[in-house]
């Protein structure tokens, strides 16, 4: 795995360059809302009993990690997914849609269901030269069947490697984590509280960074119900010539059908 620059873990001051105020006059949120009203490009928030912070990124339209907002570079916001998009939503929004009809809504989430069909959308971002970046609502609602399937996943391919983030990536255990194909021990937990379960009612704010592009170099973490720190590193994934996202199970994984995931309030961006 690669390395890192300019992180401290124990107080987060700085990370990548990034600095991180002690008390920056931050509108303290009590309930989590990723598009706070009269929020202004550059404005800090603080989820209440944490001392996490964020910057409400105007180019995203949402609050994201000081280090996505101090990006130099241009920021793309590729797709949304707000909960009530179906298939045929999705295909129309220019997703590549495999079993359309498993994809549902309840007019607030949107359920990808692969227990019996491959189950998936998949959208072509173009080309990256720095960075990913995902946030939004999951939910594990089903699944998998095995350990690794990538029925319950969102997955961010870099045109190098493919991460894949799955809401519940062993039979055995709700713990989620990066899951590389055909290989169980592809990710590395910084914290040791078992606490990240994503079964529960309202599923978890996640929040993945793919940090480079480099093609010797893979470096991926997550940060899970509004964490103080990265959670999860990803190891080097499966090699992908491609520039995508997907969500469900990739129109490239496993046809052994197993998993659901379920989402609202999904942001997909580059770092260019």
């Amino acid at each position: 795995m690669g390395t890192f620059n300019n992180i401290n873990f124990t107080s987060l001051v700085t990370f990548n360059g990034a600095t991180v105020p002690t008390a920056p006059g931050a509108t303290e949120l009590t309930t989590w809302d990723p598009s706070p009203g009269g929020a202004s490009d550059g404005d800090y928030y603080q989820m209440s009993g944490t001392s996490t912070v964020y910057r409400y990124d105007s180019d995203f339209g949402i609050l994201v990690r000081p280090e996505i907002y101090d990006f130099a570079g241009t920021k793309t916001l590729d797709a949304v997914i707000r909960g009530n998009e179906t298939g045929a939503t999705l295909s129309s929004r220019g997703w590549s849609v495999e079993s359309a009809s498993d994809i549902t809504s309840d007019s607030t989430w949107t359920t990808f269901d692969s227990t019996s069909n491959r189950t998936g959308a998949t959208y072509d971002a173009g080309t990256t030269a720095n960075g990913m970046y995902f946030a939004g609502f999951l939910s594990h609602s089903a699944g998998p069947g095995s350990d690794d399937f990538l029925g319950n996943s969102v997955t961010a391919t870099n045109g190098n490697f493919a991460y894949v983030f799955s809401t519940k990536r062993r039979t055995a255990s709700n713990d989620p984590g990066f899951v590389e194909v055909g290989n169980d021990d592809s990710q590395i937990k910084l914290e040791g509280v078992d606490d990240f379960d994503l079964s529960t009612t309202g599923g978890k704010w996640v929040e993945v960074y793919v940090v480079s592009g480099s093609t010797t170099d893979p470096q991926a973490f997550a940060w899970i119900g509004h964490s103080e720190s990265p959670v999860r590193f990803a190891a080097e994934q499966t090699a992908k010539g491609t520039t995508e996202w997907a969500v469900g199970t990739p129109s490239w994984g496993s046809t052994n059908h197993n998993g659901a995931i379920t989402v609202k309030y999904c942001y997909f961006a580059r770092l260019v």
